[in-house]
């Protein structure tokens, strides 16, 4: 008989488990829907002192005729950014291009094969409220930018327009910001030398500079 009772009570306790697995909890589910994604961007804007901002500009720096020993020309280009992602810094890269000799029938002289090397820059800066002077010499006889030293091949202190060819002058600050009024300007200035000989009359040259945004300091 006691045998026969705990086997029911075991059925029972059996039986109320399997119970206890059907009842039914409250639930509530929700979604959470249209997530979007968008890349933010990075707006390089140019300007100059004839044109407004845009995705670039043409004839900064329109000297001609030039004579030896005049004046040097001087122009800028303002930079901003008008994205919305903050950047780390700008560069700058220096490209001669087309360049053309001419030799006038009337001189005798040989000609130069390349006025380039006649054109000193006599000024470069960047910046607006801290203006950093690229052509700076804390040491005489060496320029504290590195790529600029560099490029000073002849070792005279001077740098001329070929000596620009492919520099690249990186990490400017400060930079453009988003949403900010404020714009970055480089300023340069160019003078054909005193000394410049009759064989570079007629002579030109084209430089393309090319002003590239950067997002990060590893770029």
């Amino acid at each position: 008989m006691n045998k026969l009772l705990t086997s029911l009570l075991m059925i029972g306790v059996i039986a109320g488990m399997a119970g206890a697995g059907t009842w039914a909890y409250f639930s509530d589910t929700e979604t959470s829907v249209s997530n979007g994604f968008t890349a933010g961007t990075l707006g390089l804007k140019l300007a100059d002192p004839n044109e407004t901002a845009a995705d670039g500009v043409t004839q900064t720096w329109s000297a001609g005729p030039i004579a030896p020993g005049a004046a040097p020309t001087s122009a800028w280009v303002d930079l901003t950014n008008d994205g919305n992602i903050a950047a780390n810094h700008v560069e700058i890269n220096f490209a001669i291009g087309n360049v053309n000799v001419v030799t006038p029938i009337e001189i005798s002289a040989i000609d130069d094969a390349d006025i380039t090397d006649s054109i000193d820059v006599t000024t470069m800066t960047y910046g607006t409220t801290a203006v950093t002077n690229l052509l700076l010499q804390t040491t005489t006889g060496t320029f504290d930018n590195a790529a600029l030293e560099a490029a000073d091949t002849d070792n005279d202190s001077i740098i001329q327009l070929d000596e620009l060819n492919n520099v690249n002058l990186n990490d400017l600050v400060p930079v453009p910001t988003p949403s900010s009024a404020q714009a970055q300007r480089f300023t340069m200035a160019i003078q054909l030398q005193a000394g410049t000989g009759n064989g570079n009359q007629g002579d030109d040259a084209t430089l393309t500079l090319t002003f590239t945004l950067n997002q990060d300091a590893s770029q």
